[in-house]
């Protein structure tokens, strides 16, 4: 026997192997995303009785369908946590119009700033867009490490982590394909019928309907010493968290704002009012621990704008039905600073 059909038969065996293992991986991949897709063309084929019961399915339709319209000149984008959901008087799934410009609410609660900063990275955003990111001492503590855990399970539909995470384009699609299959297959049992799913070729009648009504916060409101248990609470997330990480997060918001703003024509890092029992007891936490006004402008764009607090005029202690959450009354006179802030007074 030559030698060379010794080493043709040593080096063929294992690539031939190595082949086979590699077509095996890619039509197992293959399987998963044909199912995937499915499920994912499905959900976004959806009624919005259906699927925008929730945080996680209202914000992710929201992405899907603002990605996929028409384009539209001037939209304006609120991302942030429950204060920020609860701004607007929003009833249905329409997006209102304000000062000629469709509103997006893309805010649900607990929402981190990493969770918006995913929001907005999701988004085709374009030159005329504005944004009204959220801003808090709260917010910022508690988003502190929070980022590994969120790339593992998805808040809402579609969220985009790559840019922000640093992780390279192939394993940021693997990890989104992971998260969509994550929530989707979970969604499906819950809402559908179940396994059977599958198996039908007319699914309209597998899903459970439910009707979106907004649950605002309405009066009466909390009495001052349930504001002041309520805020003592949030006290002690803060006391919890270390300057580093407040830092850290401050350093990533920051780095992401300079990356994501120019492709915008405004971007607000807004903090908005809270009543006169938080605003007493957060004063103290700002001059001597953290002020989320440092983080805001100096070397980001110049079409960043910090709005502080203190813009926000007129507000009582009776437009909260907390500290922060703003009742039917606030809303109104919130509603005018939102307009002066699309038209840029």
């Amino acid at each position: 026997m030559q030698i060379s059909d010794i080493w043709d038969s040593e080096v063929r065996k294992p690539l031939s192997e190595l082949v086979i293992a590699i077509l095996s991986v890619v039509v197992c991949f293959s399987i998963v995303e044909v199912c995937l897709e499915k499920l994912r063309s499905d959900f976004y084929g959806l009624t919005t009785d259906v699927v925008v019961n929730n945080g996680f399915t209202y914000v992710g339709r929201r992405i899907h369908e603002i990605n996929t319209a028409p384009e539209t000149s001037g939209r304006t984008f609120i991302v942030g946590g429950s204060v920020s959901r609860e701004l607007t008087l929003q009833e249905g799934y329409g997006a209102p119009v304000i000062s000629g410009t469709p509103l997006y609410n893309l805010a649900f609660s607990n929402q981190s700033v990493y969770q918006s900063l995913a929001v907005l990275d999701s988004l085709d955003l374009r030159p005329d867009d504005i944004i009204l990111f959220q801003l808090s001492e709260k917010r910022v503590a508690q988003s502190v490490d929070v980022l590994p855990r969120e790339l593992k399970k998805a808040a809402a539909l579609g969220l985009a982590y790559g840019r922000i995470a640093g992780i390279p384009w192939p394993l940021e699609v693997l990890r989104r394909k992971y998260v969509e299959a994550r929530e989707l297959v979970p969604f499906f049992e819950r809402n559908s019928c179940g396994s059977d799913y599958f198996l039908k070729t007319d699914t309209s009648e597998c899903f459970k309907t439910v009707s979106l009504v907004r649950n605002h916060y309405r009066a009466p409101i909390m009495s001052r010493d349930k504001k002041q248990d309520e805020f003592q609470r949030t006290m002690s997330v803060l006391a919890t968290v270390s300057h580093d990480g407040l830092r850290r997060v401050e350093k990533d918001v920051r780095e992401e704002v300079a990356r994501i703003a120019p492709r915008v024509g405004r971007f607000y890092l807004v903090e908005f009012p809270t009543d006169s029992v938080e605003t007493r007891f957060i004063q103290n936490y700002k001059s001597n621990v953290f002020d989320v006004a440092d983080m805001c402008c100096e070397g980001l764009p110049d079409n960043v704008v910090f709005v502080s607090s203190d813009s926000f005029k007129g507000f009582e202690d009776d437009d909260f039905y907390d500290s922060q959450h703003l009742i039917p009354a606030g809303k109104v006179k919130m509603k005018t600073y939102v307009e002066q802030m699309i038209d840029a007074i």
